[in-house]
Parts: structure tokens; sequence; C-alpha cells
């Protein structure tokens, strides 16, 4: 695709809010384009955020951070990604009950999937 890009992990097991701050102001100066956000800090994120997507917003879970005009911008593809891996599941199945076990940042982003499907 001729993209140049670096994708490292950085790991912050136990980090807290002053140290999700820290490190995201880092993103910032550093000139990254973004980072994405695994558990368990999805929902930590969104307040250490200078704005966030109406979708990131309606479910308060972020996924992953853009970094616009030194503003970091909080998006959810969790939505979208389950979407498109269940849709042939969730379409032949008709409509009825769900059963969603867990109510972390995915599980937040897989229950506004199956209701925008409804």
């Amino acid at each position: 695709m001729g993209v140049r890009y670096h994708y490292h992990l950085i790991e912050v097991a136990g980090a807290g809010s002053e140290e999700l701050r820290v490190l995201l102001d880092g993103i910032r100066r550093l000139g990254f384009a973004g980072v994405n956000v695994t558990f368990p800090y999805k929902e930590a994120v969104v307040d250490l955020l200078d704005e966030l997507s109406p979708g990131a917003a309606a479910m308060g879970a972020v996924n992953t951070v853009v970094v616009r005009n030194h503003r970091l911008v909080g998006h959810n593809t969790d939505t979208t990604g389950f979407a498109r891996a269940a849709s042939d599941l969730v379409e032949g199945a008709g409509q009825g009950a769900v059963a969603l076990i867990g109510a972390g940042g995915v599980g937040k982003a897989i229950a506004f999937a199956l209701a925008k499907g409804r």
C-alpha cells in the first residue's frame, strides 16, 4: 500500500490515571499519528482525551486514539469490527434475545453493534 509505519507495544500494566495522562501527553509530543488502546484501559482513557467521536462518546469506550493538530481524538472501531466479522451470523439468526457476557469496552461495542443491526 506504500504506507510507512511503525507499530510498537507500549506496556503499561497497572497504570493509573496519572500514568496514562503522561503516556498520552508523550504520544502527542513525540509525533505519533495515533495509538490503539486495549483492555483494561478502553474506558480509563476517555476522560484523558481532547475529543471523542460520537460513537466513542455514546459508549464511553475508546480503542483508537488519533492525533490531529496536537489534539487526542478517541474513536471506537470495535463496533464496526464486530459488525463486519459477525454480519452473516447476526443476519441469519433473526431477531430475539442475545446474552452478552462481559460489559467492558468490547462488550459495550458489541452491544452497540447488535442494537444498530435491529
